[in-house]
């Protein structure tokens, strides 16, 4: 790949829905630039709506977008569209953190209009006049649903060896995607969008499948948030401006395949088991927090369109296995089934849900955006707490050498006890115990019921839901 055609793109949204939200920052990084183009909003109405939400209870976070608008340094979306894809050619490569969500906005920019130079760049392309451009791969595209489906089937199954081949087809699934990405980028006869959660999920799957994490975490944990904080310890921004969300996706990328090479080849380093050990202990917490977004995600499509989409991940990629609902139940129950069998850090999810029925959908929602700033604080602590991790590895890995696959396994399943905040002491069997009468005590939602800062946006999609724009 040439790096000099490597360019990543972010984008940063007033909220979830392309049709009453806006786009209010675009950023582009590559070797040779970076760029970020702040845009005029539609209304300053909108504005003043979006400068109301309390991002990372952060103050100024949107100084600098105020101020570029006050000097009418801003740019009018096309305009800034135009300029975003200016430098990219038919040999480029266009890596994005979630394709699904830069086409449901950038679609309502390219809907109705041209821009024939824009779709005349790129190898796998919708019509731009239709709302999509930024389109994997075709045979990528069908891989990745492939891989979707026997995850949701990996999911319902509960029998160890069957488990363990399905996790093995999964990960051969996502090799043959990192081939047919290198198969596109090799016939240089247009752009190729590079979707960075394929490279997180292919990472996470090969770590399944040598033990290194969890199977029942296959794909938790793929926002960029999440990944720079587990590949790169105590670096964990905030901030999340476009241009910032760019750069780090370039240096996940990178982390990412040179992670998933040393898997594959049997072999990991000192920096490998430390990492694995950081996320193993964040992902519980972070699949409480994916089945929380989830929630709050459907109960917000009810309020602002009226109803929800149900998708059966079996049918993903397939017209069958679509539904729609109004009901705030029964959209509940149908992100409680898709986590019903996975380790939500404590959480027993029918019983979460099912705590809700006496509230307002206003109600509903408060509390979920609270749970979701709770178990975010909860995924921050595992992440950082990697002081007793690096001195453990340095004890039990020899200076200089590497482990393969099975000694990295074993100590990451020691290391992941360390790793969890106020239960570093304990035994492995006083927190199996706790575990156990945590999901069964009725009291349990007590516990998550603090008054809290609401973390923001998402994006509703299936095992896709990356929480990309995180506030």
């Amino acid at each position: 790949m040439d790096l000099n055609k490597f360019f990543s793109i972010d984008i940063e949204t007033s909220g979830l829905s392309e049709k009453k939200d806006f786009i209010w920052s675009m950023g582009i990084s590559s070797k040779e630039k970076d760029r970020e183009f702040f845009i005029t909003p539609p209304s300053e109405k909108k504005a003043k709506k979006m400068y109301k939400k309390n991002i990372f209870n952060k103050k100024g976070y949107f100084d600098e977008y105020k101020s570029s608008l006050s000097k009418e340094e801003s740019f009018l979306v096309g305009d800034a569209v135009e300029q975003l894809f200016k430098d990219i050619d038919k040999e480029s490569v266009v890596l994005i953190q979630n394709h699904h969500f830069e086409n449901k906005f950038l679609g309502e920019v390219f809907r109705g209009s041209g821009y024939q130079d824009i779709k005349g760049k790129f190898q796998s392309i919708g019509d731009p006049t239709d709302g999509r451009i930024l389109n994997t791969p075709l045979e990528v595209t069908k891989l990745r649903h492939q891989a979707m489906r026997k995850q949701a089937l990996f999911h319902q199954e509960r029998n160890p060896a069957t488990r363990k081949k399905k996790v093995e087809e999964i990960d051969d699934i996502y090799k043959k995607i990192d081939a047919e990405y290198r198969k596109a980028i090799g016939k240089k006869d247009g752009a190729v969008v590079v979707d960075l959660m394929d490279v997180s999920k292919s990472m996470y799957s090969s770590a399944a499948k040598n033990n290194l994490i969890s199977n029942s975490h296959l794909g938790i944990g793929s926002s960029v948030d999440f990944l720079k904080k587990a590949l790169f310890p105590g670096t964990g921004s905030e901030a999340h401006t476009s241009l910032l969300d760019a750069k780090d996706q370039i240096s996940i990328y990178n982390k990412l395949k040179e992670i998933t090479l040393r898997v594959g080849k049997g072999k990991t380093s000192k920096e490998d088991v430390k990492t694995f050990a950081r996320i193993r202990a964040a992902m519980p917490y972070e699949s409480s927090r994916q089945f929380i977004s989830g929630l709050r995600n459907t109960l917000e499509e009810i309020k602002n369109n009226g109803e929800t989409k149900l998708k059966n991940p079996i049918f993903i990629g397939r017209d069958e296995g679509v539904s729609y609902t109004s009901s705030k139940k029964e959209a509940r129950a149908h992100v409680v089934e898709r986590y019903i069998n996975r380790d939500t850090g404590g959480i027993n999810v029918k019983k979460f849900s099912d705590s809700l029925n006496s509230k307002t959908m206003d109600e509903q929602l408060g509390f979920l955006r609270r749970q979701e700033s709770i178990f975010k604080d909860k995924v921050d602590d595992r992440l950082k707490n990697g002081a007793s991790v690096q001195q453990s590895v340095k004890d039990l890995i020899p200076s200089g050498k590497s482990k393969n696959i099975a000694a990295a396994a074993l100590m990451i399943g020691g290391l992941y006890l360390m790793t969890r905040g106020g239960e570093k002491e304990k035994s492995y069997e006083q927190i199996k115990k706790e575990k156990e009468y945590e999901r069964s005590n009725d009291k349990t939602f007590s516990m998550y019921s603090n008054p809290g800062t609401y973390h923001g946006t998402g994006f509703y999609m299936w095992d896709n839901a990356v929480r990309h724009h995180e506030y």
